[in-house]
């Protein structure tokens, strides 16, 4: 089946889940993109998973404030209009 054009407003988007402290909304699911998934995370400061890797690439855009970001032994402190891509396999964490 061929992915369809679709836009998510905030009045619809689905009901924001409770992952380790963080709150997920998933704002675009693999079965709508048939590719990807696109995630809203938010949290409190200080808040995010330990250190972890997984079998699927994860990329990080920055909406506001700040987030540290560890990767392959290092950390970097990103800010509002910051990307990161981390590959599948790559352990990773933020806070």
């Amino acid at each position: 089946m061929k992915p369809q054009p679709f836009a998510v407003t905030p009045d619809a988007q689905a009901r924001a889940l409770n992952v380790v402290g963080e709150k997920i909304t998933v704002l675009a699911p693999n079965t709508a993109t048939q590719g990807y998934e696109v995630f809203l995370q938010q949290g409190e400061e200080g808040s995010g998973p330990p250190p972890h890797s997984h079998d699927w690439d994860e990329s990080f855009y920055i909406t506001r404030g700040t987030i540290d970001i560890g990767y392959d032994d290092q950390v970097i402190t990103a800010t509002a209009g910051t990307f990161v891509h981390v590959p599948a396999g790559t352990v990773h964490h933020f806070r």
